[in-house]
């Protein structure tokens, strides 16, 4: 029994001894740099077959071996070795980096290194962008190293390909010798991971220095009133373009160009860019519609005119166009692109109430059953007549009264007056006169259906009367209209009337006096038969009321008077003239 448990143990012990296990050795700590070799040694128990490849792999920088790289490998299967591998480039700073070995016949994955090895970084170099990029002719320039902890060191070049190395420039910072011409610059730096150089750095010569200058407001253009400008940093001996010196603010209040040139700090000379500043008339604004502007239900639409870069209205609104729902008073101010600023007058915007549509005609009638037509004024919408109707315009066929709401085009609501539609017909104009004393007439007005009345006579004047009397200022024929009218329509009458002077004395008066011939184709001769009369005033009118020959010489009593016509066109005249008794009118025909 005891043997038995001795031959166990020592299968097991057997067993034990050919399980196969690879162990990394302490390896040096480092630090290592990218593409720099690295010994791993190790020791591998058990038995491991021909053909067996080593291999080390490297973890990630945090020990991690998920995200593992081979770095180096030997072909053998004896119990212990050394794996010469290399850090790869690329590899990451860090100091938590684990090595392990792997076997492949049989495939075994050894314990990681039991310290973690360091790796370091490539160096690296640049020149710091703070650094002097030109000075002027003779100056000196500062350059600053900007990259990796090691050995610095600057170099300098006139043509940006044979560089020198600076005896003596080993600090972070270089300052420069006088410098006559454009000259370029490197930096170097070396660690235990190499050395790497910077990009050159140019230092160039400016004969002028440039002053910048800042000018409020921040527009050329002198519309909006004087400009100020000033030097922005330091710079002595100031002079400006316009003669102004040893200040470095000036007021610009005309049309001009404007420079000034001085030195730098370092007594370089130093001149601005030059500024022209212009004067412009800035285009009008103003905002459409005109005020008042009256809003009911819907806002009112502002508009601005155009022509400008940017507006700003008086609320704080932007843009060419403003929609408001507040009664109040509005502006916009405007930029353009000259940059003038101009601000419009303001409009008033206000509460609207209730309006007045028109309906015409006021009063409509149907005429001989053909339905009248009312028509609402344009300029409102949703039209709604009393009888139900929509629309602008309605034919009604029954007399009575009418009326018709809607909207303005500010939303305010609308209201027409009654308008009366009767039952009509067609007027007929027509009428009669009747001559009284001296030159007046009366008319007789025998129209039928009509409700309202013009008479005209003949330029003289005119009268709306149904019944007018008129006074005529002389003698003759006078063509008299008469208009008449009601809802349906109107009609137009034209008569000619004789006026001839009415008086006491007329009739009497003829018979002492003669016209012959009468008619006549030349003159007329005017006779007097009577032995107390003599003639005064003497007047001759054609058939329209116009003077074709007077006479103011008194004619004695029994004396023919020759009344010159030869030369009259063919018609009908009236002869008029005083006596001491009266007037006398005769009719004459010139043939």
């Amino acid at each position: 029994m005891r043997k038995l448990y001795v031959l166990i143990v020592l299968a097991f012990s057997a067993n034990l001894l050919s399980a196969q296990t690879i162990i990394t050795d302490p390896i040096l700590l480092g630090p290592y740099c990218p593409g720099q070799p690295i010994s791993i040694p190790f020791t591998a128990i058990g038995t491991f077959e021909t053909g067996n490849v080593y291999t080390a792999v490297l973890s990630d920088a945090f020990g991690d071996f998920n995200f593992s790289t081979p770095i180096g490998s030997l072909d053998s299967n004896q119990p212990s070795g050394v794996i010469v591998g290399v850090i790869p480039f690329g590899t990451m700073p860090g100091t938590l980096y684990q090595i392990q070995v792997i076997s492949s016949l049989p495939f075994v994955i050894g314990s990681p290194s039991p310290v973690n090895i360091e790796v370091a970084g490539s160096p690296t170099a640049s020149i710091s962008p703070d650094s002097y990029s030109s000075i002027c002719a003779g100056g000196v320039a500062f350059l600053f190293f900007d990259g990796s902890a090691g050995e610095i060191q600057w170099s300098s070049s006139t043509d940006n390909v044979n560089f020198t190395p600076i005896l003596g420039a080993n600090n972070a910072s270089l300052t420069t010798n006088p410098l006559t011409q454009t000259t370029y610059f490197l930096v170097a730096v070396t660690n235990n991971c190499g050395t790497t150089t910077s990009q050159s750095w140019a230092v160039t010569l400016t004969s002028i220095v440039n002053i910048p200058v800042n000018y409020t407001p921040n527009v050329l253009n002198l519309c909006n009133g004087p400009i100020t400008v000033s030097v922005v940093g330091d710079f002595f001996d100031l002079v400006w373009s316009n003669q102004q010196a040893g200040t470095a603010v000036i007021v610009v209040s005309s049309a001009s160009t404007v420079s000034v040139v001085g030195t730098d700090i370092n007594g370089c000379p130093a001149a601005s860019n030059p500024l022209v500043f212009i004067e412009t008339t800035p285009a009008s604004l103003s905002i459409s519609p005109a005020s008042p502007i009256t809003i009911c239900s819907d806002p009112a639409n502002l508009s601005a005119s155009s022509g400008f870069n940017t507006y700003t209205w008086s609320d704080g609104e932007v843009g060419m166009s403003n929609s408001v729902s507040t009664p109040g008073s509005y502006s916009v101010t405007a930029t353009d692109a000259q940059g003038c600023i101009v601000t419009s007058s303001p409009v008033i915007v206000q509460n609207g109430s209730s309006v007045n549509i028109p309906v015409s005609p006021s009063i409509s009638a149907i005429c001989d059953n053909v339905p009248a037509t009312l028509t609402a004024n344009v300029g409102f919408f949703n039209y709604i007549w009393s009888n139900g109707a929509i629309g602008q315009e309605i034919t009604v066929s029954l007399p009575g009264f009418y009326s018709v709401t809607g909207t303005d085009a500010n939303g305010c609501p609308g209201a027409s007056a009654l308008v009366e539609v009767i039952q009509a017909q067609f007027p007929v104009a027509n009428f009669t006169y009747t001559q009284t004393s001296g030159y007046a007439v009366t008319f007789d007005n025998s129209s039928q259906n009509g409700l309202e009345y013009e008479w005209i006579f003949e330029g003289l004047g005119t009268s709306p009367l149904a019944n007018p009397s008129f006074t005529f200022p002389d003698s003759g024929p006078y063509q008299i209209t008469l208009i008449a009218s009601n809802p349906c329509s109107s009609d137009t009458i034209t008569k000619t009337i004789i006026v001839t002077y009415v008086g006491i004395q007329d009739l009497d008066e003829s018979t002492h006096f003669s016209v012959s011939p009468n008619p006549s184709s030349d003159d007329f001769i005017i006779a007097q038969h009577g032995t107390s009369s003599s003639i005064s005033g003497l007047t001759l009118r054609d058939i329209s009321g116009r003077v074709v020959y007077q006479n103011a010489q008194e004619i004695k009593a029994l004396s023919n008077f020759i009344l010159p016509a030869s030369n009259l066109p063919a018609g009908m005249y009236f002869l008029h003239f005083e006596t001491l008794n009266g007037t006398v009118n005769i009719r004459v025909l010139k043939k």
